[in-house]
């Protein structure tokens, strides 16, 4: 039985190929998130303009990682592609947030899965947890209130997802953040 060699030679120059470009995507993926991250916490501070200008280089490489993982969807399964696809979404979700005083859903340049987008909304309710906790410090009892009603709103709604896995995680997190929120107004109306 003779030996196909230049098939074989082929399939491992593709294999390496794609072991490139996933470990170029992880890389990327990793600089997205830290960009993410790098938003919500001068979101968090106040600090509009070094938010959106992390947030601003988050959104360009985004576009330029979906570029790459449209011509090898392969790595759209990678963890490190959908944990930056989830900050990313997170530090917008909570941008849009810091500029209208709202929950909204903003416009993304890529497309996301329904499973990390709940888990973003979760983790932003997170984000609203702490900054309830800046509003009750700086005497805003009418926007913490107001805040509380929109997330209890918003995990409402993500509820009827009937959720399981890593997303009833998520959830189940959401929830205790809610809590928080509750106990922190209950401090607030007991010091009033």
């Amino acid at each position: 039985m003779a030996m196909d060699e230049e098939k074989i030679i082929k399939i491992v120059q593709d294999y390496n190929s794609l072991q490139d470009k996933r470990i170029a995507n992880i890389n990327q993926a990793n600089e997205i998130l830290r960009l993410s991250k790098e938003a919500i916490f001068n979101y968090q501070r106040g600090n509009e303009t070094d938010a959106g200008y992390a947030l601003s280089k988050a959104r360009d490489k985004i576009k330029s990682l979906n570029e790459i993982t449209k011509m090898y969807p392969s790595l759209q399964a990678e963890g490190a592609y959908k944990a930056c696809l989830e900050e990313y979404l997170e530090a917008e979700l909570f941008g849009y947030f810091s500029k209208q005083g709202e929950i909204g859903l903003p416009k993304l340049p890529v497309n996301i899965e329904p499973a990390e987008y709940i888990d973003a909304l979760c983790d932003f309710i997170g984000e609203l947890a702490r900054k309830a906790v800046d509003l009750a410090i700086n005497k805003k009892h009418e926007d913490l209130r107001n805040m509380k009603e929109a997330i209890i709103d918003l995990y409402a709604a993500l509820v009827k997802a009937n959720p399981s896995g890593l997303v009833r995680s998520k959830l189940d997190e959401a929830k205790r953040h809610i809590r928080k929120i509750e106990d922190i107004l209950l401090d607030v109306s007991l010091k009033q």
